[in-house]
C-alpha cells in the first residue's frame, strides 16, 4: 500500500461579506491514495461522458447540471469506490466573521486557512484510516483559487503549510506530519479530479444556500463531519 496520498479541492461562493451574496464559503473535495487516482478518474469520466457525451475531453460544469444529474453522478462514484473514495468539506458561516476582508492579502490569507483546514482533515482521516505515517501529500487545487500574495511579510502557501504541519509556527500545530507537501494548480477542464471537486462543491453549497438535498443522498453511507469552521483571531 502506498503512503501517499493525493487531495484534490475546488471552492463555491464568494468570500466577502457582502449582504448582497449569500452567506456561505465552501471548499470542497476528497482525499486518497495515490494508487487509487487513476480508478476513481476514470470511473467518473466514464459515467461523466454517458451523461454528456461532448464532454469526452472537456468538463461540464456543476452549475449547468440538473440537480438530479449531479446526485447520480456523485452516487456512481461512492458506489464504484466506496472505500478508497474520502470526501471533505470545510464550510464557513461568513456572518460570524469578526474582522472584515477588506482587501486581496486578508483574503488571499483566510483562503489559506480554511485549505489549510481541509488538508488537516484528511491528514486525521488518513491516520485514522490506515494508521500508517504518511510520505508525501499532494494537493491539487483549481487553478482559479490561485492569487499570489504580493507582499514580504506574508509566506507562499506551500512554505506556510510546510511550517504548519512540521510545527515550525509560534503557535500550536494540532495536527502534525513530517510528509513531503507538495501544491499544484490545475485547470479543471483537463483533470476529472478537479471536476469531481466542482460537482461537490457546487452541491454542498446548493444545500446551505437552497436546502437542495441531492449530496446528502448521494454520500447518506459515508460519515462527514461538515461542521461549519471556527474561525481564530489570527492566521
Amino acid at each position: 500500500m502506498s503512503n501517499d496520498i493525493s487531495v484534490y479541492i475546488d471552492e463555491a461562493g464568494t468570500l466577502s461579506k457582502n449582504p448582497k451574496n449569500p452567506p456561505y464559503y465552501i471548499y470542497a473535495g476528497y482525499w486518497c491514495l495515490d494508487e487509487h487516482r487513476t480508478q476513481i478518474e476514470s470511473s467518473f469520466g466514464r459515467r461523466l461522458v454517458s451523461f454528456f457525451p461532448s464532454c469526452k475531453n472537456k468538463e461540464k460544469k456543476a452549475s449547468t447540471m440538473k440537480h438530479r444529474k449531479k446526485m447520480l453522478l456523485m452516487k456512481d462514484i461512492v458506489k464504484n469506490n466506496s472505500k478508497i473514495f474520502h470526501p471533505i468539506f470545510v464550510v464557513e458561516y461568513l456572518k460570524i466573521l469578526e474582522n472584515p476582508l477588506k482587501d486581496k492579502v486578508s483574503i488571499q490569507l483566510h483562503k489559506h486557512y480554511l485549505l489549510r483546514r481541509f488538508i488537516e482533515k484528511s491528514v486525521r482521516e488518513y491516520k485514522s484510516i490506515y494508521g500508517n505515517t504518511l510520505n508525501a501529500i499532494t494537493i491539487n487545487i483549481d487553478d482559479q483559487s490561485k492569487t499570489k500574495i504580493e507582499n514580504l511579510n506574508y509566506k507562499a502557501f506551500p512554505d506556510y503549510l510546510e511550517d504548519y504541519f512540521k510545527d515550525r509556527l509560534h503557535r500550536q500545530s494540532f495536527c502534525k506530519t513530517d510528509a513531503n507537501i507538495i501544491v499544484k494548480y490545475r485547470d479543471s477542464n483537463k483533470y476529472r479530479a478537479i471536476q469531481i471537486c466542482d460537482i461537490l462543491a457546487n452541491s454542498k453549497y446548493e444545500h446551505y444556500v437552497h436546502k437542495r438535498n441531492e449530496i446528502n443522498k448521494a454520500l447518506k453511507n459515508i460519515v462527514l463531519n461538515t461542521d461549519i469552521v471556527k474561525l481564530p483571531n489570527i492566521f
